[in-house]
């Protein structure tokens, strides 16, 4: 059983609490592909510190160029748009590339507050990585995948921390899209599911 939640995000700056009492302060996100490292942006964008993890040396380096390319092309948008000054805008694109961590290291995301997962889609592949998660994550880390395919609950058992576990399905493009959706399974807290409709929301 499981319950999904089609939330639409408002765009605002990041909130580090929410009502749920969940502190949120820094998000990793494993996996740089084309979804992953939109969902990094949109994150850092939000003013939240990011570790943005993938292995593939490659792929994280056209990550970091996709980031800085979508970040440069919408600010300049805005400042057209808004008649500022397009000076300012790029150096905001960079501070946001400051909230950036990129790294192969897997184990970088041990003290984040949320982990995002967002690799291979294969169902298997997932239930090890979330094992593998469940063993190095500080106990109150969330543990969230952007899978729209496999069932959540697959991968939270797999974890041994099914109560921490729940799904977030961005669209693509992320840094364009409005609508997340937030899916939580029967073990997953109520103050993790609340919190991760707001987390989505303001993001």
């Amino acid at each position: 059983m499981f319950l999904s939640t089609v939330v639409r995000r408002c765009g605002r700056s990041a909130v580090r609490q929410f009502s749920s009492g969940v502190d949120i302060k820094t998000v990793s996100v494993v996996g740089l592909g084309s979804m992953g490292h939109g969902v990094a942006q949109l994150c850092a964008s939000s003013g939240y510190n990011v570790v943005a993890v993938d292995i593939n040396d490659n792929v994280m380096k056209h990550a970091q160029q996709a980031i800085e390319g979508s970040l440069l092309k919408l600010a300049s948008k805005k400042a057209a748009k808004e008649g500022t000054d397009e000076e300012a805008a790029k150096a905001a694109t960079y501070e946001t590339l400051g909230r950036i961590q990129m790294t192969s290291d897997v184990g970088a995301v041990a003290d984040t507050d949320l982990v995002i997962e967002a690799i291979v889609e294969n169902l298997p592949v997932k239930k090890k990585f979330f094992g593998e998660l469940g063993g190095i994550v500080a106990p109150h880390t969330i543990l969230a995948s952007n899978t729209s395919s496999f069932p959540i609950t697959e991968m939270a058992v797999a974890s041994n921390v099914a109560e921490r576990v729940c799904g977030i399905h961005y669209f693509n493009p992320v840094q364009l899209m409005k609508l997340v959706e937030v899916v939580s399974t029967e073990y997953t807290r109520s103050d993790i599911a609340d919190a991760m409709v707001d987390f989505v929301k303001v993001s």
